[in-house]
């Protein structure tokens, strides 16, 4: 049916800073364009990933089927029109990821949601499903989207600017893969076996008058979203205040990530002060762990899709994390 034509990607990360452990909040800096434009290709191209996941229904498919795959559609791209929205860019450069690519998908989000009332309003009538149907098809298929992906193109986008259109669905086909060894973070003083090499990412960040640095690690697969990020501080926090700077984090993430927080524990993880916690935002379930190390903060991070997904790779983050 097409619903590949307007990709937007999903790569939540939780507002994890500084403010969290010192207690200061700092107002947001408009991302240069360079940042700006890399940030949201990598929402983008993750998306690609998971919509290529989704095997579309075939011509003779009843309406179930479609309404399921626009359902798997959704829980993809609403969440994440959110998270593109939410890059701080100056005016200009974010009027044509506005223009091009997050207004034309809130028009696709509209139509699918419309076609999933249509179809539980025909009840089972045959033609009504098809007219259904056929309108979500030729809504899918933007007649602008050539223009539009041209104008991300030239203005530097990649990922976003590639709408995947034509291609052929991922294999569904079920592949065991060896996990691969721990990764090494020399310069975030830590190893972790992740499932895929990891990206690196470096963000400047300005709290309580002190300019500092976030280190983000970030793995996707088609079922899981994991990251690890490093705050190196200048000193460790008082330790009376080690406790509510943990809880102070996971709150900050929580709103961050327009989410609420479902569960949290404190624990001790690696022999520091640390706490668990499971955040629940639109279309994703957000599994963290926050942990202190002295004056090394860091927060892993694992994203699945729904609240009884399981998180085999998370698992697997947090039992070979080690500092070094």
């Amino acid at each position: 049916m097409g619903l590949r034509g307007r990709l937007v990607g999903t790569a939540i990360a939780l507002t994890l800073t500084s403010a969290a452990l010192v207690g200061c909040g700092g107002g947001t800096k408009a991302l240069s364009k360079a940042d700006f434009v890399r940030k949201a290709d990598s929402i983008c191209s993750a998306a690609i990933t998971r919509l290529n996941a989704i095997t579309p229904p075939s011509d003779t498919a009843p309406a179930s089927e479609y309404v399921a795959n626009v359902r798997q559609t959704l829980a993809i791209i609403e969440p994440t029109v959110t998270q593109l929205s939410a890059l701080a860019a100056a005016p200009a450069d974010f009027a044509v990821l506005e223009q091009n690519l997050i207004a034309p998908t809130k028009d696709l989000v509209t139509a699918s949601h419309a076609f999933i009332g249509e179809i539980q309003q025909a009840n089972g009538d045959s033609a009504a499903e098809q007219a259904a149907i056929e309108k979500i098809g030729q809504a899918s298929d933007d007649p602008n989207q050539a223009t539009h992906d041209k104008a991300l193109a030239d203005y530097g986008f990649d990922g976003c600017s590639k709408t995947n259109s034509g291609t052929t669905p991922a294999s569904t086909t079920t592949t065991t893969i060896k996990p691969p060894p721990p990764y090494v973070a020399g310069d975030s003083s830590f190893s972790a076996v992740f499932p895929v090499t990891p990206t690196r990412e470096s963000t400047p960040i300005s709290a309580a008058g002190l300019s500092l640095e976030t280190i983000l690690y970030t793995a996707v697969t088609t079922d899981e979203e994991l990251s690890v990020a490093y705050v190196p501080f200048p000193a460790a926090p008082a330790a009376d205040r080690v406790q509510a700077a943990l809880d102070n984090s996971i709150d900050q993430g929580a709103a961050g990530a327009k989410g609420t927080v479902d569960s949290r524990s404190r624990i001790t993880y690696l022999g520091a002060p640390a706490e668990d916690a499971v955040i629940t935002s639109p279309g994703h379930v957000i599994h963290v762990r926050v942990v202190l190390f002295g004056r090394k903060f860091y927060v892993l991070q694992g994203i699945t899709y729904s609240a009884d997904a399981p998180h085999p790779q998370y698992d697997e983050l947090l039992a070979t994390f080690h500092t070094i």
